[in-house]
């Protein structure tokens, strides 16, 4: 059987949310016949003359299908069961380490760049218990009280860093009040030391992590540091420069902008 495949909301530009579900929205025209569905042949942007229950019903603007969010919700949960998403995490990470490993030996004091959540550490149970939405004071006693498990080729990749003599850095979305939470759910998931850890300020207003993320980047390099790998789940922990190589990881699960 195939493996299922889920199709994510990459990049999105949009910074009117500081967290949104992550629904797949690239579902092209062409291949609704595959579900079932019939164009009514009314032109473009026309929804199919007949449905099958699988389809919300609705089209964006683009003509692109908006699917139906619970059967989202059950691709999320079937690709993190079956293990595809932690193999795809593992693909990632093995690609990352070979990065590593190219540009290690000739970088002055090279450093590489961890975001944690669904990056170092994953945080699926508690967004299942959430229906993967987000609401901030169960988020935050889950971080504050329970173990985070560690993403295991993130790991891999985290201790192949500390091997080869490159500076650990965490710059993560968490706020500041997180801090010793954190360090305690990163120590418990194996990850045991760094060189730096950076948090949100409590009071950050801005639509975007992309300044905060790229900033923290910047001073990194300010010390002396050449960042050789920036790895992340979100293309805003990436986006902004500061890094020879950045590295994607998925996450269906939410966008931050």
């Amino acid at each position: 059987m195939a493996e299922l495949m889920i199709t994510t909301l990459s990049r999105a530009r949009s910074g009117a949310a500081r967290r949104l579900p992550a629904v797949a929205l690239s579902v092209a025209l062409a291949a609704l016949s595959a579900y079932g569905w019939q164009s009514g042949g009314r032109g473009p942007g026309a929804a199919p003359a007949v449905a099958t229950e699988r389809f919300s019903g609705l089209l964006l603007p683009s003509g692109e299908a908006i699917p139906n969010l619970s059967l989202v919700q059950q691709q999320i949960q079937a690709a993190y069961r079956s293990g595809q998403w932690s193999r795809a995490i593992t693909y990632v990470s093995q690609e990352a380490i070979r990065a590593v490993d190219e540009r290690a030996p000739g970088a002055t004091k090279p450093a590489i760049v961890f975001d944690i959540d669904d990056t170092a550490l994953s945080s699926y149970q508690v967004e299942s218990r959430m229906n993967f939405g987000f609401v901030e004071a169960v988020w935050d006693k889950w971080a504050e009280s329970e173990a985070a498990p560690a993403n295991d080729g993130v790991l891999q990749l985290y201790r192949h860093a500390l091997e080869r003599g490159v500076a650990v850095f965490f710059v993560t979305g968490r706020h500041e009040r997180l801090r010793a939470a954190t360090e305690a759910q990163l120590r418990k998931g194996g990850y045991e030391r760094w060189t730096g850890l950076q948090f949100k300020p409590d009071n950050y207003q801005e639509p975007s992590v992309v300044p905060y993320k790229s900033g923290a980047r910047r001073r990194i390099t300010e010390q002396g540091h050449r960042i050789i790998v920036n790895i992340g789940d979100q293309w805003s922990d990436l986006d902004g420069g500061y890094a020879d190589a950045t590295f994607k990881l998925p996450n269906p699960m939410y966008y931050i902008p």
